[in-house]
């Protein structure tokens, strides 16, 4: 048994009825969508008609006695006709209900659970009209959602309404306007990724896959809200060259977190603003790079009221260099101010590039400037840098081979040492107990302490995906370094690679991002290849569609 909501909803009220079972989209969403006329010419008619019957079930219902308890929460057993009284509140999935949906005349969407929409007059369909339903299915965490893979034009994505644009901003737009100059590209794809950025990019990739449900709706939140900052400096976190930490051996399950006193619990405490200066929720520092929470940035107006206010901000901070970074998690444009000249880029897609076929060169051609952007300052052109005159030539393999005895901490720490070290360490990254040493393709060449050059995988997960059976480390953010303090930065401890809220509060660790690294060729590198080739490709399965004739049609 299936037990689901289906509405309609027409001038902002839902129109509520109740399907005891087979309420799954292979029977009743079929059922509905075949009841929608696919040509251009019917679904108008069939649109209109909807509204006509709706406006006349408004007037009948006022003349109903809706006062008794039983006709305002029961309305499937009252004389209304409904599930309940049809009201600006939508049908919700619970554990009651498995499946709702909903055909929105107001805003022309067919929307399964509130949350996945297809176009009303343009629903993917096949011979059998399923073609949908195969558009969905549930990200690694488990939330149902689209598959990353849909071809974009085949849904609608979630967005709270385009705010009005800042005066202020698009006042100082106006007068840097003519003097406005376009960043290109080559800012950020110049020069080529060393082994730490490349993980961080590996890192935000399997973010966004861990938890696209929770980021394809993070348009409906507001930018100051709880929400969509964890989501937001989750994501900018990720790509910051240095800042994802992994815990030197593996976790043990039956063993208690050792976090010596040092680890929050709550991503949210390494977002709070440390700052001597009035808070503002929109503009923040991230390893010196100004950071400005907007949204809407593909509305013109409001692009250029952001681009307006992060230069009133440099402006007011009299700051001679800047790097400025406009995000929205669905789009960024980056923003450098040097001797008196803006400079601005293109708008680019992040989260608005997905889903799509190709969804994962998209994201990354996304992510790349913000990897560029907050690349450690110590390793920036190292190359470049004049030598000491006390530096001697060392054999690369015994650093290499000192660094493998090495726990992680003091890996940071012969990073300060010298050039020398700042250099193997920049080309040189270390992961759980490996030393990567190199990127081939789809795998990371690694040393272990008296262990040959092997070559190793990895695989981003939550804690409630793991079985007792997968080796798998703890990932942290690191502390922050403050570099500009009297601006003010975030944070200050390390904290769980958490931007996924816990379903329960029995289980606070389930949405805890952890790493499986396999060495190729392991039985468990198949396992995790297996798991990880299902999460991407595997739509919602419905081997068949049977329309069922129980559906109680209205209107």
């Amino acid at each position: 048994m299936s037990r689901g909501l289906y509405a309609y909803r027409h001038r902002k009220k839902y129109y509520i009825k109740y399907r005891h079972d087979r309420s799954y989209p292979s029977a009743l969403g079929t059922e509905l969508v075949n009841q929608i006329p696919a040509d251009a010419e019917g679904f108008k008619e069939w649109l209109e008609r909807k509204r006509a019957f709706f406006d006349e079930e408004e007037e009948r219902l006022r003349d109903i006695n809706l006062r008794s308890d039983a006709a305002k929460y029961y309305g499937k057993c009252s004389t209304t006709g409904y599930f309940q009284v049809p009201s600006e509140f939508p049908p919700k999935t619970t554990v009651w209900y498995e499946w709702t949906y909903t055909m929105d005349l107001d805003d022309k969407a067919f929307i399964v659970d509130m949350e996945i929409s297809f176009p009303l007059d343009d629903i993917p369909r096949d011979e059998y009209g399923c073609h949908w339903m195969r558009c969905f299915d549930h990200d690694t965490y488990g939330d149902r959602c689209l598959l990353m893979t849909t071809p974009r034009d085949c849904v609608v994505i979630p967005s709270r309404p385009t705010p009005q644009p800042g005066t202020q901003g698009l006042v100082m737009y106006g007068q840097i306007e003519s003097n406005l100059t376009l960043l290109p590209e080559s800012e950020w794809l110049s020069q080529p990724l060393s082994l730490p950025q490349e993980f961080a990019l590996d890192a935000s990739v399997a973010l966004v896959k861990l938890h696209y449900f929770w980021f394809y709706v993070s348009q409906t939140f507001e930018t100051s809200s709880v929400d969509f900052l964890l989501l937001a400096f989750g994501l900018l976190s990720t790509t910051a060259e240095g800042l994802i930490c992994t815990a030197s051996k593996k976790y043990k399950f039956d063993s208690a977190i050792a976090n010596n006193g040092h680890v929050d619990f709550s991503f949210c405490q390494w977002v709070e603003e440390k700052s001597k200066c009035p808070r503002n929720t929109s503009m923040w520092w991230l390893r010196g790079v100004l950071v400005h929470l907007t949204s809407h940035l593909d509305v013109e107006d409001n692009r250029k009221a952001s681009v307006g206010s992060v230069v009133s901000t440099i402006q007011e901070l009299e700051l001679d260099f800047c790097v400025a970074l406009l995000f929205s998690i669905n789009h960024v444009i980056v923003v450098k101010v040097a001797d008196g000249v803006v400079y601005a880029s293109e708008v680019i897609e992040l989260l608005a590039a997905l889903p799509s076929l190709d969804w994962k060169q998209r994201l990354i051609a996304g992510l790349t400037p913000l990897v560029h952007a907050f690349r450690l300052p110590q390793f920036t052109d190292i190359a470049s840098l004049e030598s000491d005159s006390n530096d001697r030539p060392f054999p690369t393999d015994a650093l290499l081979q000192i660094l493998e005895y090495a726990d992680n901490e003091t890996y940071d720490q012969f990073s300060k040492l010298s050039k020398t070290w700042r250099g193997i360490c920049k080309r040189h990254l270390r992961v759980g107990r490996y030393t990567v040493i190199g990127r081939d393709n789809g795998a990371f060449m690694a040393r272990t302490e008296h262990g040959p050059i092997t070559r190793i995988k990895l695989f981003w997960t939550c804690e409630r995906n793991l079985r007792y059976s997968d080796d798998n480390y703890e990932v942290f953010l690191v502390p922050q370094q403050i570099t500009q303090p009297e601006v003010g930065s975030v944070g200050s401890d390390f904290v769980r690679m958490r931007v996924r809220p816990p379903r329960s509060l029995y289980s606070p660790s389930s949405s805890d991002i952890r790493l499986v690294i396999t060495e190729e060729g392991t039985e468990l590198e198949e396992k995790m290849t297996d798991r990880d080739w299902r999460d991407d490709l595997l739509p919602f399965h419905s081997p068949f569609c049977v329309p069922s004739s129980t559906l109680h049609h209205y209107g």
